[in-house]
């Protein structure tokens, strides 16, 4: 029930503040429902109200109200919530308004609005009455994920001059109890004990994110992810959707799969990515790079029907199996938006002044303009309206958005587009049209006349009501691959995905999407949300390389959005994994209202396009093709280092990297001008035999066959964890201090995070003005009688990339050292034999080192005294006399300044 009551001893006074707290109802029953005196201010609540045979956990709800203009005057309220989201028109009639909490209110009767009105003649009787929200309807939701949502059964009125009502409170409905705040609780993966055929017990639909009352049906519909291990998997048709149970190899796992999948339309297997072959699990970027993938051949859906299983025992169930890596339930996919912010300033695109795309900034826009090969953006969102006239007005080839797809339960996916606000207002933010005397400019807009810039890619994950996390894992694995599923096969090949949703789940199946994606040099973009919490949030805090996680800073201050500084009632989450803050209030962007509207949009949704628009931008204006590492290390450099709210009031002013707002604000103006010409961007990697480490193990450790081979099986084994570290001194061809980042691949270290996929992974401990220390990990793992060993390599053979760029010495004398080239390069790559130059700077006393693509040292070969040749040739040979595979390589030597040298070459045969 949602209620209305008038306190009779509240008085109204101006200045009051708030009347939160003041309601005085004990009951439902005893609600007073009409006002002393109608012509006089009347303070009255709006209540959630409960039996109390329940057991509330409530965090969210949505209504509307309803009172006539002409006969009734509202002139000042307030929510008792902690955030809230209104329609644009509220407080009119048939205005809504969606509320939530930190924390669950677990009281029968929360206070949930304020209200102070009077009538406006004492002849005319008039009610104010609560109704459903004009578009979200009328809910309430608990503290469940996803949430659960009962919709609400009775809405109060209170009279002015005539009596109101409050349905329910004392009939049948009041004692019943309905949904999950009354009656029968359950988990949030299911029901437990349905023993009772009258209760009306909450189920999960079976696409995932809501939950449905079926009152008839005892039967429960869910789904669950898993893996398997390699080899048991046998043959089956790859464009078959509903997979038989005998597709795998162990009797036990065909048997439990076969006893969950009854006949029944809902009921089937499924490849979580559809499209994803064994031949895709090696492949050359467009970088030139050759990766070896995770196999998702091996990643399955389930879905599911039973009457006495939820998700979470099906998936224990299942994870049981000798023949499966892992299995894990399923979530929801919410949006972390606050869009329509009520205070705005029409037309004015502060975010792009602030971050060095301002009216002044012609050089900079200038550097966005350059004609560019076709590729892509991906906007992995709810969609968008393709025929917006600042989006291109169409969609297809020729068009700014190259193709827009739909993904539903069920089927591959839609050719059909999905027009909403959320991901209509984020391509406008990312890549409107950009000179064309219409509507707002953006970073990757192009420019009219000249070039359309990147192409726009809609992936909707949750255009329908129901929505499910290996959407989002799909569309990311979709979006960096050569062509998107379905029949036309449009091609894809973002080199950006743009994400403005999250949730707060660590999902494996989500997680190792977006593996694929950093693998494929893709940039990676995502919301840190807007709970104004210290909180993680998925996928922006998957491990540190993979993802930019984006919090909010303020339109006209550099400092994090919270709720005390906000004009709306929310603010930026901060804590582990935050990379930086981008501006995220009040940004005028797209709106699919119609195609010629335009609207202001707010949150860590708004500041997550901007970031990708930034990201877009750099690989746009630079002349080299920079990998996703050296974007995300360009952008982190180029942050104004701000000093938050939080370390001010606590007296702070220490420098760099911080909990609040990761390495700053996002200025794309420096990121560009680090890429400028007075400026180098020199690879680095460290000489393998200066290495310390130190171990903090043993403790099991789940390895999973990803982009290496490994050489024991995967699972879960007892391994002990090396922290290794080098120190590097900045190299003497650059003037000042560059710009660092950590690159992990080219490192063969391993991350420290759990499960170990074995991709490259280095990080920037700690610098100062002389050098930095970078950080990696290798594993000792001990299996009886199957393998012992370090993994991937042994400390002291362990090698970690950086990237630097900075100014280079004017008065170097050798101009290899200032083109940062000062020991090494190549002169004939591609081919058979390949021929290295060695500068005068070079250490003689350390060999030149071949590096594989999987970071392994292949073949060491002795440099030629200082007197002697200035070259050396490798045959393409291995140490072992073997012959090297065609492929890409990496050739490393050591400076004199101790910094290693690194050329890459591609053997060909």
């Amino acid at each position: 029930m949602l209620i209305l009551h008038s306190n009779p001893t509240t008085v109204h006074s101006v200045g009051t503040g708030t009347y939160c707290g003041s309601s005085g109802l004990a009951s439902c029953p005893e609600a007073n429902t009409e006002a002393v005196d109608p012509t006089q201010p009347t303070v009255f609540h709006a209540l959630a109200a409960f039996p109390d045979e329940s057991e509330p956990r409530l965090q969210g709800i949505s209504f509307g109200i309803d009172y006539s203009e002409a006969d009734f005057t509202l002139f000042e309220l307030e929510t008792c919530a902690d955030f809230e989201v209104r329609t644009s028109d509220w407080p009119t009639p048939g205005s809504g308004t969606a509320l939530s909490w930190n924390s669950a209110r677990t009281t029968h009767l929360t206070e949930v609005y304020w209200f102070v009105g009077y009538a406006n003649s004492d002849s005319i009787a008039t009610v104010f009455s609560l109704q459903a929200h004009p578009t979200q309807g009328a809910q309430f939701a608990d503290d469940s994920t996803p949430p659960a949502l009962d919709a609400i059964e009775g809405f109060g009125s209170l009279g002015f001059g005539t009596p109101g009502f409050n349905p329910g409170c004392a009939g049948p409905s009041w004692t019943e109890g309905n949904g999950i705040f009354g009656g029968e609780e359950f988990p949030e993966d299911g029901p437990v004990g349905i023993a009772d055929p009258e209760l009306k017990a909450i189920r999960r639909d079976v696409h995932g994110d809501t939950l449905n009352v079926q009152p008839e049906s005892d039967t429960f519909f869910g789904f669950v992810y898993f893996k398997t291990h390699r080899h048991q998997v046998g043959p089956h048709d790859p464009n078959n959707f509903d997979l038989p149970p005998s597709i795998f190899l162990d009797p036990d796992l065909a048997a439990l799969i076969s006893d969950l999948l009854p006949e029944g339309p809902q009921t089937f297997l499924s490849r979580v990515y559809p499209g994803f072959t064994e031949a895709d699990t090696s492949m050359v970027t467009a970088y030139g790079r050759r990766v070896g993938l995770p196999d998702l051949t091996r990643n399955f859906v389930i879905h599911y029907a039973s009457e006495t299983l939820s998700d979470r025992q099906v998936a224990a169930l299942i994870r049981a199996q000798p023949a499966v890596l892992w299995a894990e339930t399923a979530f929801g996919i919410f949006e972390d938006a606050v869009p329509n912010d009520p205070k705005f300033a029409a037309g004015e695109q502060h975010h792009l002044e602030r971050i060095g795309l301002g009216l002044s900034d012609g050089s900079n826009w200038s550097r966005l303009q350059q004609p560019t090969p076709p590729w892509r953006i991906a906007v992995v969102d709810n969609g968008l309206r393709v025929s917006h006239e600042d989006l291109g007005g169409a969609a297809g080839p020729g068009h700014k958005v190259r193709s827009a797809f739909n993904y539903v339960a069920g089927l591959e996916n839609s050719g059909e587009p999905c027009d909403r606000d959320h991901g209509t207002a984020c391509a406008g933010i990312i890549a409107a049209l950009t000179n064309n005397q219409t509507g707002v400019a953006a970073p990757a807009g192009g420019w009219s006349g000249e070039t359309l810039g990147p192409e726009l890619v809609s992936l909707a994950i949750n255009c329908e009501t129901n929505t499910r996390r290996d959407y989002r894992a799909q569309a990311i694995v979709d979006a960096t691959s050569t062509a998107l599923p379905g029949p036309s096969h449009q091609p894809a090949a973002c080199g950006v995905v743009s994400m403005s949703n999250g949730n707060d789940e660590w999902v494996e199946t989500e997680r190792e999407a977006c593996l694929v994606a950093y693998l494929r040099d893709a940039v990676l973009v995502a919301t840190k949300g807007n709970h104004d919490q210290e909180r993680r949030r998925y996928p922006a805090d998957y491990d540190p390389q993979w993802v930019i996680s984006v919090g909010a800073s303020r339109r006209l201050q550099d400092v994090r959005v919270t709720k005390l500084n906000s004009d709306a009632n929310w603010g930026s989450n901060y804590g582990y994994g935050i990379d930086l803050v981008a501006p995220g209030e009040n940004i005028p962007t797209t709106s699919h209202v119609g195609d010629n509207q335009y609207a202001l949009f707010s949150g860590t949704s708004a500041a997550a396009p901007i970031v990708a628009a930034a990201a877009a931008g750099l690989r746009m204006a630079s002349e080299e093709r920079l990998s996703c590492e050296d974007v995300q290390g360009l952008l982190k450099s180029g942050c104004v280092d701000i000093l938050t709210d939080e370390m001010q009031m606590a007296g702070s002013d220490l420098t760099g990297p911080d909990w609040f707002t990761g390495h700053g604000r996002l200025d794309l103006g420096a990121s560009l001008a680090l890429l400028g010409p007075l400026n180098s961007l020199v690879e680095l990697q460290t000489i393998p035999a200066a290495n310390e480490w130190d171990s903090d193990g043993p403790y099991p450790t789940l390895f999973v066959d990803g982009a290496r081979d490994l050489p024991f099986p995967e699972g879960v084994h007892s391994a002990i964890r090396y922290r290794i570290t080098q120190w590097i001194d900045y190299p003497t061809a650059f003037a000042s201090r560059p710009s660092v980042w950590a690159v992990g691949s080219r490192s063969t270290g391993v991350s420290g995070s759990v499960p170990c996929y074995g991709d490259g992974y280095a990080r920037i401990n700690q610098f100062d003005n002389v050098g930095f220390e970078v950080v990696t990990w290798s594993y000792y793992v001990d299996i009886p009688g199957v393998w012992s060993g370090y993994w991937p390599a042994h400390p002291i053979q362990i090698v970690m990339g950086v990237s630097a760029v900075g100014p280079l010495l004017a008065s170097a004398t050798d101009s290899a050292a200032a083109t940062g080239e000062a020991s090494l390069r190549v002169l004939n790559s591609p081919g058979p034999t390949l021929t290295f130059v060695i500068g005068s700077h070079a250490r003689r006393d350390h060999p030149l080192q071949i590096i594989d693509a999987s970071g392994r040292t292949v073949r060491s070969l002795l440099l030629p005294a200082p007197s002697g040749a200035p070259t050396i040739a490798w045959d393409g040979m291995d140490d072992r006399g073997h012959a090297c595979s065609s492929g890409v390589y990496w050739a490393v030597i050591g400076d004199e300044s101790g910094v290693a040298q690194s050329a890459r070459c591609v053997l060909v045969r």
